[in-house]
Formats: C-alpha cells, sequence, structure tokens
C-alpha cells in the first residue's frame, strides 16, 4: 500500500475531509486506513462537497474488495492498484468515478516546510514559504 503516493496512512477521516475539500474537484481520492476495521483502508472521495468513504479489505483468498452500493455485484483484485484503476470509470457502486488522487506529501504544520528533491540536485534540501533552498 505504501507504494501508492495516494496512500495517507494512518489519517482521521477528518483529516480526510479536510484534505480532500482543500483539494476542491469532484473526484478527487484518497487512501486512509481503517480507523475501524484493522488491517482494512478506506478511499475517501468527493463528489459535490461531500466526502464518501468505501471500505477496502482483503479477502480470505487474499483478494481485495471495495463495499459499493446495494445490489452492485463485488469484485475482486489482486491488489489495491488494480482495485482503484477500475473506480476511474462512471458507474461501479461509487458517488463518482475516481479522477484525482491526491497524493501524500511531507508537509508539517507551522512553519516546517515540505522536503522536497530537486531533481538537478545530488541530496534533498527543505523548501520554505519563499521557495528558497536551505
Amino acid at each position: 500500500m505504501e507504494d501508492l503516493a495516494e496512500y495517507h496512512g494512518r489519517i482521521s477521516r477528518r483529516q480526510a475531509e479536510e484534505i480532500l475539500n482543500e483539494a476542491g474537484r469532484d473526484g478527487s481520492y484518497l487512501i486512509r486506513d481503517s480507523a475501524s476495521a484493522a488491517g482494512s483502508y478506506c478511499v475517501c472521495v468527493l463528489c459535490d462537497g461531500w466526502v464518501y468513504t468505501y471500505r477496502v479489505f482483503k479477502q480470505k483468498d487474499a483478494l481485495w474488495t471495495i463495499a459499493v452500493a446495494p445490489g452492485m455485484k463485488e469484485r475482486l483484485f489482486r491488489n489495491v492498484g488494480n482495485l482503484i484503476a477500475a473506480f476511474k470509470f462512471p458507474d461501479q457502486g461509487i458517488s463518482v468515478p475516481l479522477l484525482y488522487p491526491v497524493n501524500r506529501t511531507n508537509k508539517r504544520a507551522g512553519n516546517m516546510l515540505m522536503f522536497h528533491v530537486d531533481i538537478n540536485m545530488k541530496r534533498p534540501g527543505i523548501r520554505f514559504k519563499n521557495d528558497s533552498f536551505q
């Protein structure tokens, strides 16, 4: 899961909502750990100002599935990346297609800023708010 840039790890539902509302585009989505079901994940997606959350979990046979709208056939996937790819299309049993991944960053609150790797540099630098490197 960690290899997916849209995976945010152990953030709360509220944090996910804030991140997606800041993104502001229908179809923006992220993946987070489920707070209520160990070993499961949540796909959170923005649609018409609301954030919808869908539980993603691994079946006994090591295949992944997602809880979708009632009446929709359960689909199984070898990995979460394949699951996400399948839900980029309309009419899959979720509120809106997963169109815009909201990738995690290494940002920290306050005066600390994000770590940034410049491809022209040999090592990472710290980018400050005024875009200067230290």
